[in-house]
């Protein structure tokens, strides 16, 4: 038992070190961390819980869970939650939410939307939840592609018990509602779920549920020791993505139908609504948010009011080695968000790189992951940006490697995609770009401006200041290819493109020699660095960090 006692307190006065910003230049996040594996084939390790040990010491913030409210507490942990879903299986917060509303007299049911009339949903993809669920609920019934759900129409319930009797059901005033029970006609989400399992929707039309719904959430998140929630996915909500009604629909709470643009917008307003409310009761209670699936301009009904709410936006895969010009220069909406006071959470996968061409190659995975921190530099933001590197895992964890998401199997998965030796490298604050090179445009119709200003249309930006080091086959501001650059008080980063995305054949594009506007070296994937130079050979989508030479400083 003293061994144990002595290994937590060892962990959390580790943990408690990595408050202060674990690197010079940027923040670090690890997202959905757990799974630990001990490693095979690295003595850097001993066990799952070494692995642990040090992702504890190498990132900022979490979002997720240490499975330790006390190592919850020793970090900085945005728990994972999606107020607008019900698990289909119950749950300790549906445990808890129908023990309160019992308690002040409330009907449990309640929480949950239903359908008002008889419907029935396409089904494509199948999964265990649902085939749990149909095999425990009788009611519910499926063909080969469609599932039906018995609606409930309170105005059946004559005796207003909260069931339908034998006589109340042969005489339904509405024939096309044939539940017996409420929870038999919940809106059942049956759409193919990002983060698996069927879901039921959550009812915010009701001033008690979301009170209620918030005190779990107050009382979840101080248990365990978290300063606030991440919701990997808004939407889809009640559209056709996730309800493809074939016929009925009609949802009882919200007087519209399933599976059309009007009920997801109206559900999703509902949302923004309670989640500004979430945030001003559990004040200072911080929200982040997956852009997944979120058009946050030029929409300002709903997304105005988001944005207001959310104090970190997560933003999977935004970097990738092949993203190529184009949607750099399409990129804007980052530095936006940024100018709003929101920090972010930028992902970067390696899934189109280099390692694509050639898996079992040490060096193309170590250059993939060179060229995502070179993105990612370019729209760092100090004390606003975490970096967070995904690799070309199928899954966002802490599990160990296999041969297709590196060159080695048996490692842990975080510990080789987080380049520590280069994160470690001091290169200040993004400065302005050196004289007579040419900045860098936004092209995002229909806006455009220069990447050095800081509005760009009607929209305040924070500043990129981007700049040409080479470009070729020019058209208006977009070159066919170029070199972009961004300026450090102490480094420079670099990326080397086609405008296109992905393109193979410039994955295998000869090294191209740029000079530089000054003396650098170079930072590789284990820390070591070139002779300072005042050129770079730079191939077909790749990107390099540098630091600033002595003799420059």
């Amino acid at each position: 038992m003293q061994k144990v006692n002595l290994s937590l307190v060892l962990i959390l006065m580790l943990a408690g070190a990595a408050r202060a910003q674990v690197y010079p230049s940027t923040g670090s996040a690890w997202v959905t961390p757990g799974g630990w594996e001990e490693p095979l084939s690295t003595s850097r390790f001993d066990s799952a819980e070494a692995v642990r040990r040090w992702e504890l010491r190498h990132a900022d913030l979490v979002l997720g869970d240490w499975q330790s409210a006390a190592l919850n507490d020793a970090s900085r942990v945005l728990l994972p939650f999606r107020a607008q879903s019900l698990s289909c299986e119950p749950d300790a917060q549906q445990r808890w939410l129908a023990q309160q509303a019992r308690a002040t007299g409330l009907d449990p049911e309640s929480a949950f939307l239903h359908f008002a009339q008889d419907t029935r949903l396409a089904v494509k993809d199948t999964h265990q939840q649902l085939d749990s669920l149909l095999q425990t609920r009788p009611w519910l019934s499926r063909t080969a592609d469609t599932l039906s759900i018995p609606g409930w129409d309170p105005a059946n319930d004559t005796d207003n018990n909260g069931q339908l009797s034998d006589a109340e059901y042969q005489q339904r005033r509405n024939p096309q509602a044939s539940a017996r029970f409420p929870s038999q006609a919940r809106v059942l989400v049956t759409g193919r779920q990002q983060y698996g399992g069927c879901e039921f929707r959550t009812n915010f039309s009701d001033p008690d549920v979301r009170a209620q719904l918030i005190n779990w959430y107050r009382d979840d998140w101080q248990q365990m020791a978290a300063e606030g929630g991440y919701t990997p996915r808004l939407r889809p909500l009640l559209g056709p993505d996730v309800l493809p009604v074939v016929s009925g629909g009609q949802i009882l709470e919200l007087s519209l139908q399933a599976g059309t643009p009007e009920a997801e917008a109206r559900y999703l307003a509902q949302l923004v609504d309670f989640l500004g409310q979430l945030k001003q009761q559990l004040s200072p209670a911080m929200l982040g948010v997956s852009t997944s699936g979120l058009a946050l301009w030029p929409d300002e009904t709903v997304a105005a009011p988001l944005r207001s709410q959310v104090d970190l936006w997560v933003r999977p895969r935004f970097l990738t080695p092949a993203m190529g010009l184009a949607r750099i220069q399409q990129s804007w909406q980052h530095f936006a968000l940024s100018a709003e006071g929101a920090g972010s959470v930028l992902m970067v996968s390696i899934r189109d790189g280099h390692s694509y061409l050639h898996p079992g190659d040490e060096r193309a995975w170590q250059q993939d992951v060179e060229t995502g921190l070179a993105l990612y530099y370019l729209f760092n933001l100090p004390g606003q940006t975490y970096y967070h590197n995904w690799g070309d895992s199928l899954s966002i964890d802490s599990t160990n490697t296999s041969m297709r998401d590196w060159h080695r199997p048996g490692l842990p998965k975080n510990w080789v995609y987080q380049p520590t030796a280069m994160l470690k490298v001091d290169l200040g604050e993004p400065v302005s770009a050196p004289k007579g090179y040419k900045p860098v445009w936004w092209q995002a119709e229909p806006l455009s401006g220069d990447s050095r200003g800081s509005v760009l249309g009607s929209y305040k930006v924070v500043p990129a200041h981007w700049f040409w080091l080479y470009r070729t086959g020019w058209f208006g501001k977009q070159p066919s290819e170029g070199v972009i650059g961004r300026r450090y008080a102490q480094g420079l980063v670099l990326y080397r493109a086609v405008q296109q995305a992905g393109q193979s054949r410039f994955l295998e594009a000869k090294p191209m020699r740029i000079s530089l506007p000054g003396t650098y070296i170079r930072v590789f994937y284990d820390g070591t660095t070139s002779e300072p130079m005042n050129y770079i050979e730079l191939g077909g989508y790749e990107g390099a960090v540098l630091q600033k030479a002595e003799s420059e400083e």
